[in-house]
């Protein structure tokens, strides 16, 4: 299978393309190019589904996570340094995001910071 409508760098697959233009494009199972979604003004390091596909997180080196709704919602998460990794709680209500100075922190999907947690060598 072949899915067209994007030429840009791909740099994460999870059923989730990510890439370095900043972008994230939205694919059916078929094939079929739903949308675009843009927000980062950073290259885009990691993206994952919820469990219950109503969600999509997304991690950039710009420092923020971005929780997207399917109808394309976008809220804002900071951290103070770039953002490496990221995923859902089994319940979806969480997302868990970790950033390059060893900090995590959990969200809730209105986009509120719950806890945050620094990691200490």
């Amino acid at each position: 299978m072949t899915f067209k409508g994007y030429n840009g760098s791909v740099g994460n697959v999870a059923f989730s393309p990510a890439s370095h233009d900043h972008a994230i494009g939205v694919w059916s199972s078929a094939g079929e190019h739903n949308k675009i979604l843009q927000a980062h003004e950073g290259p885009v390091n990691t993206i994952k589904f919820s469990p219950d596909g109503q969600f999509v997180a997304s991690a950039s080196t710009d420092d923020t996570v971005r929780l997207w709704t399917i109808k394309t919602r976008c809220k804002r998460m900071q951290h103070a340094y770039s953002v490496i990794a990221l995923t859902f709680s089994l319940g979806r209500k969480l997302v868990a995001s970790a950033a390059t100075d060893g900090s995590v922190n959990i969200w809730n999907t209105y986009g509120r910071k719950r806890k945050a947690i620094k990691m200490e060598k």
